[in-house]
């Protein structure tokens, strides 16, 4: 697989985990020593993969089963 299907791939499963909320998607997205940092609500925030594939999860439903309702 060459670098430009690699980070299709990785970029299309990261998607994947927020329209699912899909924590093990998240986790396999992100190196495990990386941050996730952002602003949400006005305010900055800085978490883990961990904390952050726990955010994604806490997200329910999911977008993707808010779109079939």
């Amino acid at each position: 697989m060459n670098d430009k299907e690699e980070i299709k791939n990785v970029v299309q499963l990261y998607v994947d985990s927020m329209d699912e909320s899909n924590p093990d998607k998240v986790k396999q997205t992100f190196h495990s020593n990386a941050k996730v940092v952002g602003y949400l609500h006005d305010d900055f925030m800085e978490m883990s993969v961990g904390d952050f594939a726990g955010f994604v999860a806490s997200q329910q439903p999911s977008p993707k089963k808010k779109a079939k309702m």
